[in-house]
């Protein structure tokens, strides 16, 4: 159904006939996803859970395309993917652009590696989801009222509130993985009835490795110009250190919530989740020398896309 085309520069998989392929995930990921938001629509705080649902589509529409790849090829392509799904959406512009932010505090958005990183986390917290909801499995019980059950438990152990009713949507503003454990699972197994996965968009690939501070690997969302993305990303270098100051408050916020499960959680759970974030804290801040140095890079790449398009 896909042919593989080689150029000089590019690799593309490439459709050769609708009529043969196999149906196409967009139209029913898109519906899927607006009943997981709800009647009342898309929310800022639903960020994260948008997100959570778009990556784990994008790398479904082309997983078996994947192992063909070489390991920044499968990354490009899967963030390409991302974009498409997300740009097809009935959100805005700028709600686009909020969904694939890293954090709500940097807004610095993501790219193809931070993005690979996260589908990854994402893998794993479906597998945890899976097990809790393993027990609340029974014979003639459906998904949506398994996962129910699920978020009502999961209601009680934040809040400790046992005899109030769930609010409307408050798995998707507080577990960002829920929505998409909702929308494509069936009990503890990915769906039968969910569509064979197939590229939304051709497929295409640099042959070449670009640096990550290229432009062409940066995010560029609608209504972005040119003179736009130099000043984001100026900003990006500058905040830099603002952005791993809020990373590791993020993580201290987490590590505290734990804390106040100790006796709660079983002592080796809460042990894995804290090594967990810890392996999250962000590196070592960047010598000025380096940032300038970065800066310069990206700007350089700006400049030589304006004058390729010159």
């Amino acid at each position: 159904c896909y042919n593989l085309r080689s150029d000089r520069d590019q690799f593309s998989f490439k459709t050769r006939n609708r009529r043969q392929c196999r149906t196409y995930t967009m139209s029913n990921f898109i519906e899927r996803l607006a009943e997981a938001i709800g009647q009342k629509g898309y929310d800022n705080a639903y960020r994260r859970s948008v997100q959570t649902a778009i990556l784990f589509e994008a790398h479904r529409c082309i997983s078996d395309k994947l192992p063909a790849m070489r390991p920044f090829q499968r990354k490009i392509a899967f963030f390409d993917q991302a974009r498409a799904l997300l740009e097809a959406t009935d959100l805005t512009p700028q709600q686009q652009m909020e969904v694939m932010w890293r954090t709500g505090t940097s807004k610095e958005t993501l790219n193809p590696e931070t993005a690979w990183k996260r589908l990854k986390l994402i893998e794993r917290e479906l597998e945890k989801i899976c097990d809790k909801v393993r027990p609340l499995c029974k014979n003639g019980k459906s998904h949506d009222a398994i996962m129910d059950e699920y978020v009502r438990l999961q209601f009680e152990a934040v809040t400790g509130q046992k005899d109030k009713q769930v609010p409307d949507n408050w798995e998707n503003t507080h577990n960002n993985v829920i929505m998409t454990y909702r929308m494509n699972y069936h009990g503890t197994d990915l769906d039968p009835n969910l569509p064979d996965p197939a590229p939304f968009k051709e497929v295409v690939v640099p042959s070449a490795k670009p640096r990550e501070d290229d432009p062409a690997y940066l995010l560029k969302m609608p209504g972005d110009s040119e003179q736009g993305n130099t000043t984001a990303l100026s900003q990006q270098v500058k905040e830099s250190a603002e952005d791993r100051l809020a990373m590791l408050q993020e993580i201290r916020a987490h590590m505290d919530l734990l804390n106040d499960f100790v006796g709660i959680i079983p002592q080796e759970q809460l042990h894995k989740r804290k090594r967990e974030l810890y392996l999250a804290m962000p590196n070592t801040p960047p010598t000025a020398s380096e940032r300038a140095k970065r800066l310069r890079q990206v700007l350089e790449g700006l400049e030589g896309m304006n004058e390729d398009m010159s």
